[in-house]
């Protein structure tokens, strides 16, 4: 056989491999034109997901469909077709795409990437006990307001010199979601507290949800592991889990204790004894899963709240007059003397307007991905099954026909001419649909508390000799601020 044979042979096969692997587009929504094989994937490369996707929306629409590596993938840049796709076809839309990083990771173990039965029960049992736990109502506040304290406390010490918040925000967000799932609460400076804090946060900065390993199964494996600091998550997966053994362990000998404390993992384990004793074959409430659970709540209850925190913090030393209108408002409904509730918020619009524009221009959770099992229809468009459904909740921010200027950060466009809260269908921060974020009541507590809370006590400025911060963010699960630092400074006694 000849070199030239051994040519053409191969560029046959060549050929039959493009045709059946090329994913057919026919009946679907537009889009471009992308490589075979390959599809849009390199675009991916040189531009981080959401950006791109915003783009490409503003050439095809909000309802578009693309080519990454063999996946077919529709992205949805409407809060619209958000709606119609995850809540009015949630039967349909609200299942989660195998072959991504996280399902890599995680096996369809938690919440975040569990299906069916999983999912389904263990999102039921969660709702259930964050209801029992008093969500949105004083009981929580009180959990919050505890860990305010010492925040402020913490931050004392932090006045007149560059402060970077962030660290100490996570640990008193985290002591809050811990008490809650644990029953427990960590001193500052915790040794433990600490790791678990850096373990969470590493793991969410691994991987972009929707960046080009999750497009390139071959690569997941390599990709993932070539990053050195892979290595060191993996590991502090591995210690986290086997803390969260222990803990389960302990919460397991004190079960039968009338005196236990309520917590999620003591309910848990309740239920999980409850199912064994009625000799359950399809038991889902396993220690393995428990695990895994706590994890994916640790973190929703973590990540979220600290970014927004933080984008919060980083408009406040950039908007000097924006920081005064909210302590204004803050000043004439409350004043200087008592602590703020979540309450207060009903009488303090131009708050609520910031704390929703930050949600619009920060897009903490920047996509909500989805996955269809079985072929359907979305517009008029034919979805093949196992395509994966894109939630662009950041290209929703952004949509300049609803925004007119999304690049400009103005709480006021959520006020109305009578100074009261205008509430937009288009923010979307928590997603919707069975699919939304578990956490989002607490963390709009935690954002107004800690917020007003810090507004109260401090001015925030540029320490000297810094620049002021930038908008540049770190695109990961979440979009991030990128590091800054802030000076604090007391206010008087009297109000200013």
């Amino acid at each position: 056989m000849t070199w030239l044979t051994l040519l053409l042979l191969g560029l046959v096969m060549l050929l039959v491999l493009l045709v059946v692997l090329q994913p057919d587009s026919k009946g679907m929504p537009p889009g471009p034109k992308g490589l075979p094989l390959i599809g849009n994937l390199f675009d991916l490369l040189w531009e981080d997901s959401p950006r791109y996707f915003n783009r490409m929306a503003e050439k095809y629409g909000p309802l578009y469909s693309l080519q990454l590596g063999l996946r077919r993938v529709v992205v949805i840049n409407s809060s619209h077709w958000l709606t119609q796709a995850f809540v009015r076809q949630g039967d349909m839309f609200n299942h989660r795409p195998r072959g991504t990083v996280l399902s890599f990771i995680m096996g369809g173990k938690g919440i975040a990437d569990a299906e069916d039965q999983v999912w389904r029960e263990s999102r039921r049992f969660t709702l259930h006990v964050l209801r029992d736990f008093g969500m949105g109502k004083s009981s929580v506040e009180a959990y919050v307001n505890r860990e305010l304290h010492d925040f402020l406390e913490t931050t004392q010490k932090k006045v007149g010199q560059p402060y970077d918040v962030h660290y100490d925000l996570a640990t008193s967000v985290l002591n809050i979601v811990w008490h809650m799932f644990v029953g427990e609460r960590f001193t500052m400076g915790d040794k433990n507290l600490k790791w678990i804090v850096d373990s969470l946060e590493m793991s969410l900065t691994l991987v972009e949800q929707g960046g080009f390993l999750n497009y390139t199964p071959m690569l997941q494996f390599i990709g993932t592991f070539l990053k050195p600091k892979a290595f060191k998550v993996g590991a502090n997966v591995k210690h986290r889990l086997d803390y969260f053994t222990q803990l389960i362990a302990d919460h397991k000998n004190n079960l039968d204790n009338p005196d236990r404390p309520f917590d999620f993992m003591y309910e848990y384990l309740a239920e999980q004894r409850k199912q064994i004793e009625q000799g359950r074959k399809d038991i889902v409430f396993t220690d393995n899963q428990l695990k895994w659970l706590i994890s994916d709540l640790f973190i929703v209850g973590l990540d979220t709240t600290v970014t927004t925190l933080r984008w919060c913090l980083l408009f406040l030393v950039r908007h000097p007059e924006i920081e005064e209108k909210l302590f204004q408002e803050l000043d004439s409904v409350i004043g200087i003397d008592r602590h703020p509730t979540y309450e207060d918020r009903l009488r303090m619009p131009y708050t609520e307007a910031f704390i929703n524009e930050v949600f619009r221009y920060g897009s903490i959770t920047p996509l909500a991905l989805h996955g269809n099992p079985e072929e359907t229809t979305l517009n008029g468009f034919r979805i093949p099954k196992r395509s994966w459904i894109i939630g662009n909740i950041y290209g929703i921010h952004w949509d300049r026909n609803v925004w007119n200027d999304p690049e400009n950060f103005r709480p006021e466009r959520f006020i109305d001419k009578d100074g009261q809260l205008i509430r937009s269908e288009n923010v979307v921060a928590f997603s919707v649909g069975r699919r939304n974020c578990l956490g989002e009541s607490l963390a709009r507590i935690e954002t107004f508390q800690f917020l007003t809370g810090m507004l109260q006590k401090y001015k925030f400025g540029v320490p000297e000799g810094h620049p002021i911060p930038g908008l540049g963010c770190q695109c990961g699960v979440t979009l991030n601020p990128k590091p800054f630092d802030l000076l604090l400074t007391e206010r008087s006694a009297k109000a200013g």
